[in-house]
């Protein structure tokens, strides 16, 4: 695959997801189907964060590497914007259920780094 359909495709999404996501956070009823609404609504934030969080994620490697960057590069700012939005899904988890604190946000923190090294140290 080529780097610019990889990269239209992820706007294309984040597109989607986010009038997705506000048109299923404004319309949808969440007292009649719970269920339904939380898997939706937080499928579609997912989708969402990490669509916004790879494009922002290339840009900065696209300054940091002078405008040279490869599909490898498209895909390491996916995998790593992914690890990012559960970073700050985990860190509201941890607000939520009255655990946040600078040691278990930080061991999230070591936690998703280490996965980010692991998948890195596999790619390669």
């Amino acid at each position: 695959m080529k780097k610019k359909l990889i990269l239209l495709i992820v706007l294309i999404i984040f597109l989607i997801t986010s009038l997705t996501w506000y048109l299923t956070y404004d319309y949808l009823d969440p007292f009649r189907n719970t269920t339904v609404t939380f898997i939706v609504v937080i499928t579609e934030f997912i989708l969402f964060c990490v669509s916004f969080f790879t494009m922002v994620l290339y840009v900065f490697k696209k300054v940091l590497y002078r405008w040279e960057v490869f599909l490898e590069h498209v895909f390491s700012s996916l995998r790593q914007s992914f690890l990012i939005t559960w970073f700050f899904i985990g860190s509201g988890v941890f607000y939520r259920l009255w655990v946040f604190e600078f040691s278990t946000v930080f061991l999230l923190f070591v936690i998703c780094l280490f996965i980010e090294l692991l998948f890195d140290n596999l790619l390669k």
